[in-house]
C-alpha cells in the first residue's frame, strides 16, 4: 500500500484542503467548549456541514479561498458560536496558513 502513495506527488489542493478541514474542526471544538466528545453524532454533522471540502468534496485552490469556502459554510449553517469562538479560529487559520503555506 505504501508504494501507491510514493509513486504520485500529493495534490496541490491538500494543504488548502487541509486548512479547511482544521477551520471546521476548529470552530466545532470551540462551539462546544472541547466537550465535543459527548455528543458525538451532533457534532460530526456540524464539523461536516462547516467543511465544503468534507460536505460537497470541493478543492480549495488558495488559502484565501479555504477560509472563503468556511466563511460560507458559516452563513449557511444555523450554528451560534460563542462569541470568542469566530477571532479565535481566524487566528488558528492565520497561525496554521503561516506553518503549511510557506
Amino acid at each position: 500500500m505504501l508504494i501507491l502513495f510514493q509513486k504520485t506527488e500529493p495534490s496541490v489542493c491538500l494543504k488548502y484542503n487541509t486548512i479547511n478541514i482544521l477551520l471546521a474542526y476548529t470552530y466545532m471544538v470551540m462551539r462546544y467548549n472541547g466537550e465535543h466528545h459527548d455528543m458525538c453524532v451532533q457534532c460530526a454533522e456540524d464539523f461536516v456541514s462547516l467543511s465544503q471540502v468534507l460536505l460537497t468534496a470541493e478543492n480549495c485552490k488558495s488559502t484565501s479561498e479555504a477560509i472563503r469556502c468556511f466563511c460560507a459554510s458559516l452563513k449557511k449553517v444555523p450554528i451560534k458560536p460563542s462569541p470568542s469562538a469566530v477571532p479565535s479560529v481566524f487566528s488558528f487559520a492565520y497561525a496554521f496558513t503561516q506553518i503549511l503555506c510557506v
